[in-house]
């Protein structure tokens, strides 16, 4: 007689959780919405990490967190190395799981991966938040590489949980035959922005804040630090806080230079690292948050994890046309929305949001419902959970 068993969920990710990156913001969420849907997860961070670097372990998240703790710093070659022994290690643990929810791209993962499914009969699930690497790169050497894991390696998995119904598509098309799909958004915590304890630290008196990568054109930060000259002309004394690792020269030095060329230099500001339980009070101390993400492949595919704490954090949202963003936000209503790649158009936007402080209170306020409703964490996880459960379930 055939048992369908509740599923027993490792995710198994390739960075950490205790990075301030978008991508440890959803793993948190699967787990604590998977969580809330009755399910047992133990999530796995792959990424090398030093105990000496004053990583706060106790991730304050629900679940049990696994860490790849290392007593040295890793290049690159060496971190696939410590990647191999964490797995090796760990080979015996993972095993006992009914499902594998991989969030990552490497190849020499997803070989395990599909040796340890067919071996122990697990069901193998791959997190798609954006297009592979291979494709957003779009370099010749990268499609020996396509080929091989997108119409090879891509169709071990079960199911995909995608974050755009461009990656619904996408997937349909790309995996195999009988893939299971879940659309899941973005997915916010509420509580993260509720009684927001003051910080004994200096901030600008007036600012307006972006949070994320510094490196490339990802977000669009050329486009908004012209947006910015336009902006301080009107307003002076504002100032742009840009939240995020600036520790790269690589990544900084254009931005450096640009921010010089426009006489931005007293302007803007950088807070480097923040630790992800201290956003939510720079967040609720700016007079509006930005996102000038351009019109591209990458971002017709994701859907910026960012955005949905925006909204969440009760502060005016500036964000560009791109994707699936104007199937959630209307602009004027719950967000202000600009033309992708306009310098004009964001900073109009930004300039309307600082004019009409009423105005754009009430639009801040109706984006915040709006994320309660469509971008819950507890929502969405169950909604994970019963996918799981009944498409993927477990028949011993």
């Amino acid at each position: 007689m055939h048992e369908t068993k509740t599923a027993k969920i490792a995710i198994l990710f390739q960075g950490s959780v205790l990075m301030p990156t978008a991508s440890a913001s959803r793993v948190k969420s699967y787990t604590e919405g998977l969580i809330a849907g009755n399910c047992s997860v133990t999530a796995f961070n792959m990424h090398p990490v030093k105990k000496e670097d004053n990583y706060d372990f106790d991730t304050g998240f629900p679940g049990s967190y696994d860490f790849n703790i290392v007593d040295k710093n890793l290049g690159y070659i060496k971190r696939k190395y410590y990647y191999l022994k964490y797995l090796i290690r760990k080979n015996k643990e993972l095993r006992k799981f009914t499902h594998v929810f991989f969030y990552g791209e490497s190849h020499f993962i997803m070989v395990y991966l599909f040796l340890m499914s067919r071996r122990y009969k697990i069901k193998l699930i791959i997190e798609g938040c954006e297009y592979p690497i291979p494709l957003i790169k779009n370099k010749k050497i990268n499609k020996i590489y396509n080929l091989i894991s997108v119409n090879i390696l891509y169709r071990i998995f079960d199911a995909a949980v995608v974050i755009s119904d461009n990656l619904y598509d996408y997937y349909k098309r790309k995996g195999r035959k009988n893939i299971k799909l879940l659309k899941v958004p973005v997915m916010v915590d509420p509580k993260r922005f509720e009684n927001i304890k003051d910080l004994n630290i200096s901030i600008p008196e007036e600012y307006i804040a972006y949070c994320g990568t510094m490196s490339g054109d990802k977000d669009g930060l050329p486009v908004l630090l012209r947006s910015m000259k336009l902006i301080s002309d009107r307003f002076p004394d504002i100032k742009l806080l840009l939240i995020g690792d600036n520790s790269n020269p690589k990544m900084l030095d254009p931005l450096m230079k640009l921010i010089l060329d426009l006489d931005l230099k007293n302007k803007v500001i950088f807070t480097g690292i923040v630790e992800k339980k201290y956003i939510p009070f720079f967040f609720s101390k700016a007079r509006a948050l930005v996102l000038a993400r351009p019109d591209n492949f990458q971002s017709r595919g994701g859907f910026p994890t960012k955005l949905g704490e925006y909204l969440a954090s009760g502060r005016p949202a500036i964000v560009t046309k791109v994707g699936e963003i104007q199937e959630y936000l209307t602009d004027g209503v719950t967000a202000y929305l600009a033309e992708a790649g306009s310098v004009e158009n964001f900073a109009e936007k930004v300039i309307e949001a600082l004019e009409n402080t009423e105005r754009s209170e009430m639009i801040a306020k109706k984006g915040k419902e709006l994320a309660m409703e469509k971008f819950g964490i507890k929502e969405h996880g169950i909604r994970l959970a019963h996918f799981i459960n009944s498409d993927l379930s477990y028949v011993n």
